[in-house]
């Protein structure tokens, strides 16, 4: 018999086609083999409207996918062992009655194909189960696959059994995978939804709503919200759950302002909801990767079980909902626990998990080695191993890398170095005294990459040195032009130190293997000055933590500004500071860091708070949200030395809910969109942005809104990690 690959799936529920068409995408793109999709009777039955089907033979086009519908266990049984090897999945497989079909499916596939079971949901029979899951099915279940590929690691599987650990795989959601090396799977999705509206999604017919009584509670509540909402010229989208469809077939007669949104999962603009509702389901998930304030709701005598979604905020009333419909941001709140952590990763080591696996098991690639996402899986020789070299711990460092590395532990491991050392032995010299120093550090760490943040001095050039001899990546890393300092932007103690330094900076930045630095502009300026032929800039300098993005209108009559040194870009506006503070006797200047206070605005008396700076970042930023500030200001002398800036600090206002006004550079171009700040160029355009935020809450109110929004979707700490791994990951590669 000639070789013959199966690239298998199994479709029996109608939610197995969102969970497996991803994988399908990927067989086809990615591993090169045209997809298999075994299609069950029953399945076609439960599809009465035909969409399902209509979804599938969409999918077989795109992808060369062959459509089988079983016909018999016999048949099938046939056609299978006319493939000499690969695989077949499930994303709905176990001995329980509900998945009788595809449990018997994967029972009979020939031992030569290997089989999956995927976990198809975030409360899952045999993963993780709830209280009603346990009370009708037991405590565990029982899976026919050889492969388990799960959502998060096996210790929070409370309900995967201990034998099934041995052949259960960390993968994550196959949902959350939007591309293959051929494709990108949103373009068709739904951009129509007004932007302020709502969903509620409705899992009606879930045992887990234990009878009729929750079932009316729930739908009065809706119904009530709707009312609401109706009244104030709202609509609001109902989704029903795509396998129980309960408010369609039950022909719910719904309000005039509620929109029904039925289409498949990866066809929904999540992001285009203002919030969303519902009992425990997966579909919370979906709101919250995509950045959704989430509710979940339980009946008022807590028969629904909600332990494991107690990181999201409770509906139980229609006081509740409305009340989050008003404020989703303010009430929304998560937690940091170790489900949502392990859930919300990165697509594209999602992507490459899968990838790798199939491959492996359809005989693409035998030199692909799988990767485990879990960290006790993971060997210390498989992580990039990096030396880190900086300073001190500032801000600079603990943004760019030290909380980054903290999202991606599990892929790299790093020390800290802030020098080499000065110990000497006796007749040595310093340049030997050094270099044995540089040596200790290489042979006792044995680092992958060396990666040095604004270093400037000169114990790091044999350092450097070394790691190049024993082809060690070497990067550096810069977010300022440290070699061509300004006098007008500096003060000049900062000034004369960078000036002494700088030969020493572009000595370790000509010799890195990779220059790594913050911005378009100052990769330009990078080239031009360097000629280096390998500058990468990031798309994100300063990422954040979304679940702290908290919108608050709760503010004092303040305008202020944060700053090491700059006293010159202060300086620069200061007059018209003063003259608006004339204008408002009610507003008052404050004042983080350690510029100094011209006279003009020392006159200012009890109106000027000086702050010390907090070198500790998330002490700053702690700090900086309790102020309380309206305003927040960004005031750059135009130079080429401020040209090359990032825009942090409106980020850092936006995110402690202050309003930005900045001048009118490349800083807060690139990356800021316009809607999100004001931008002056003229003394007479400053006064103006004063102007109307002292005498406009709301305006002060949208301008952080509409920045809150757009950082969480850009800037997200996740986003950081993936980046700078990704970068890494190339450097050591090559």
């Amino acid at each position: 018999m000639s070789n013959k690959v199966i690239g298998g799936f199994v479709v029996n529920l109608l939610q197995d086609v969102n969970i497996l068409r991803p994988l399908i995408y990927l067989t086809a793109d990615n591993i090169g083999i045209k997809p298999f999709v075994l299609v069950t009777k029953s399945f076609i039955h439960r599809d009465k409207s035909n969409l399902w089907m209509n979804e599938l033979q969409a999918l077989a086009v795109d992808t060369q996918a062959q459509l089988y519908v079983i016909d018999s266990l016999h048949d099938l049984w046939a056609k299978l062992a006319s493939f000499t090897h690969g695989f077949l999945i499930s994303a709905s497989e176990s001995d329980l009655n509900p998945h009788k079909e595809t449990h018997e499916i994967l029972r009979l596939t020939p031992p030569t194909i290997s089989t999956i079971t995927l976990q198809h949901g975030f409360e899952c029979v045999g993963f993780l189960m709830n209280n009603h899951h346990q009370k009708h099915h037991g405590s565990s279940v029982g899976f026919a696959s050889d492969y388990i590929c799960g959502w998060t690691p096996k210790h929070l599987q409370r309900n995967l059994r201990p034998l099934q650990h041995s052949r259960y795989f960390n993968f994550g959601p196959t949902a959350w995978i939007k591309r293959t090396n051929k494709r990108i799977f949103t373009t068709n999705i739904d951009n129509s939804i007004a932007p302020e509206m709502g969903i509620v999604c409705e899992n009606l017919h879930s045992v887990r709503f234990s009878g009729k009584s929750n079932v009316n509670l729930f739908m009065q509540q809706f119904f009530e919200l709707a009312d609401y909402l109706d009244s104030k010229g709202q609509q609001i989208a109902l989704r029903p759950h795509p396998g129980g469809q309960y408010s369609i077939k039950r022909n719910v007669s719904l309000p005039e302002n509620v929109v029904l949104v039925n289409e498949p999962s990866y066809k929904v603009n999540w992001k285009s909801y203002a919030f969303g509702i519902s009992a425990p389901s997966s579909v919370l998930f979906d709101l919250m990767i995509n950045n959704v304030p989430a509710m979940v709701w339980q009946d008022q005598q807590q028969m629904i079980d909600i332990s494991q979604h107690a990181f999201l905020p409770l509906a139980q009333n229609v006081q509740d909902m409305i009340g989050f419909a008003e404020h989703p941001k303010s009430i929304a709140t998560s937690s940091t626990n170790q489900q949502l952590s392990a859930v919300f990763r990165d697509e594209e080591q999602i992507s490459l998990n899968y990838t790798q696996l199939l491959a492996k098991l359809s005989g693409r690639s035998s030199s692909i080695h799988l990767v485990p996402v879990e960290p006790s899986e993971l060997s210390i020789s498989q992580k990039i191993r990096i030396l880190l070299m900086a300073p001190a711990v500032t801000p600079t460092l603990s943004i760019g890398f030290i909380k980054p590395f903290r999202f991606i532990s599990h892929l790299v491991e790093y020390k800290l170095i802030h020098t080499t050392g000065t110990d000497s032995h006796e007749g040595e010299s310093g340049k030997e005294a050094n270099a044995r120093r540089c040596k200790k550090i290489i042979d006792s760490y044995c680092p992958d990459v060396l990666i040095m943040c604004r270093y400037a001095n000169k114990d790091a050039v044999q350092l450097s040195a070394l790691c190049k001899e024993k082809g060690i990546k070497v990067v550096y890393y810069i977010d300022d032009l440290l070699f061509e300092p300004s006098p007008d932007a500096l003060d000049e103690n900062k000034y004369l130190n960078y000036i002494k330094r700088a030969p020493v900076i572009l000595d370790l930045i000509k010799k890195s293997d990779l220059v790594y630095c913050s911005t378009p502009a100052l990769s330009k300026e990078l080239a031009v000055t360097t000629q280096h032929p390998n500058i990468h800039f990031g798309k994100i300098c300063l990422s954040v933590d979304t679940d702290l993005i908290h919108f608050q209108t709760n503010r004092k009559k303040v305008i202020g500004y944060t700053g090491f040194g700059h006293t010159q870009d202060l300086e620069s506006v200061e007059d018209v500071i003063l003259e608006v503070l004339h204008e408002h006797p009610d507003w008052s200047l404050e004042l983080i860091g350690t510029m100094v206070p011209s006279e003009k605005l020392s006159a200012l008396g009890e109106r000027l708070t000086l702050i010390p700076p907090r070198r500790d970042y998330d002490s700053f930023v702690s700090l900086l949200r309790s102020r309380k500030w309206s305003i927040g200001i960004c005031p750059l002398i135009k130079n080429r030395f401020n040209s090359t800036k990032a825009n942090n600090k409106w980020i850092e206002y936006s995110c402690c809910n202050i309003a930005t006004i900045a001048s009118d550079l490349d800083p807060y171009h690139y990356g800021s969109p316009a809607d999100c700040l004001m931008l002056c160029d003229s003394s007479q355009m400053w006064k103006d942005a004063f102007s109307k935020l002292m005498s406009s809450k709301s305006l002060v109110d949208d301008l952080v809104a509409n920045s809150q929004k757009f950082i969480a979707d850009s800037f997200s700490d996740k986003a950081l990690s993936v980046q700078v791994f990704n970068l890494l990951q190339e450097l050591v590669r090559n």
